[in-house]
């Protein structure tokens, strides 16, 4: 095994991400941790994917499928802490920091983070919050991660041979699963990172969801899963399409989820609108009647502050002559 020289090594599998890798480069060179290098594995793009890595300062490799980019990038890299990320992730700038430091404190082998939808839909909070939890009640018992966002000691990594290529689907499950053999695999609390929601944009919320079901019964009954005949994969390719009558059933009623959320965002933000301008007639009212306030009591001032004045003397005095 080759000493570590650096805190971190990021890894990003990569195939025509010229869009969403610029995004995830930029928070990289913010971070708050220093000590860490970005490897972008890349399989052959037709566009400028790897012009925007370069122009990023990140290591270029050659990749393939996720889990053979994944793997390249491992055999390049120098960091103590691999952290696999994909391309359409945007991460906050303490996020290595928070992530590395907390793996060190809980002497974890193998970790993921809590992910969250970059979007405002209702629907894709509740899906990523039914897929955090799932993660958090399996994470002793039966690990699974996302392969959008795995952290792993290069040590552990090197001693499981890294990704099982010959996966088709879930290979990212099955390296953690393998991982926490060698130690404790967690889903930390002080790190969280936004996922593009286009996988569910083209697949279908509903439709991605039963998928994700379909594999997890497949695995937990069969083992994994090497070939198209469960479900089919498509590495890079986001554009939406409904091949079978089920799938277009399940749009339309994804469609009509998506409007009534909209509705009800836009009925929010309508009441939303309506307390503060509400809040704001209370307060110049409120300034009215403090206005009118000091007014009386300036009024009364005037009109009884001497006669009280003259009172209090003439009490004085007879109580002198007394």
């Amino acid at each position: 095994m080759k000493a570590s020289t650096m805190k971190a090594s990021v890894i990003i599998p990569s195939y025509n991400e010229e869009t969403t890798l610029p995004l995830l480069l930029k928070d990289l060179e913010v971070q708050t941790l220093r000590d860490f290098e970005v490897i972008v594995a890349d399989a052959a793009s037709t566009d400028k994917t790897r012009e925007c890595a370069r122009q990023g300062g990140a290591i270029i490799v050659d990749g393939g499928m996720p889990a053979v980019g994944r793997n390249a990038g491992a055999a390049r890299a120098t960091g103590e802490i691999l952290v696999f990320l994909d391309a359409d992730v945007r991460i906050p700038r303490t996020f290595l920091e928070a992530a590395t430091t907390e793996m060190d404190e809980r002497q974890l082998a193998a970790a993921t983070a809590q992910a969250l939808p970059a979007s405002d839909l209702a629907i894709d909070r509740l899906i990523h919050r039914f897929a955090n939890l799932f993660v958090r009640l399996n994470q002793e018992r039966d690990p699974h991660a996302p392969g959008y966002c795995i952290l792993a000691r290069r040590s552990v990594v090197e001693a499981i041979g890294g990704f099982d290529e010959t996966i088709k689907v879930a290979e990212d499950h099955d390296f953690v699963r393998r991982a926490a053999r060698h130690g404790p695999f967690r889903m930390l609390n002080n790190a969280s990172f936004h996922v593009d929601v286009r996988r569910y944009e083209k697949e279908g919320r509903i439709a991605y969801s039963l998928k994700a079901a379909r594999v997890t019964a497949y695995r937990a009954m069969h083992g994994e899963i090497t070939d198209d005949s469960v479900v089919e994969y498509e590495f890079g390719d986001f554009e939406a399409e409904d091949k079978t009558t089920a799938q277009k059933a399940l749009r339309k009623i994804e469609e009509g989820l998506i409007a009534m959320d909209t509705s009800v965002q836009a009925l929010e933000r309508e009441m939303e609108e309506a307390l503060k301008q509400g809040a704001r007639e209370v307060e110049r009212y409120r300034e009215k009647l403090e206005e009118f306030g000091t007014y009386i009591a300036d009024a009364g001032r005037a009109l009884f502050g001497q006669d009280d004045d003259t009172e209090d003397t003439d009490d004085t005095e007879g109580d002198q002559g007394n």
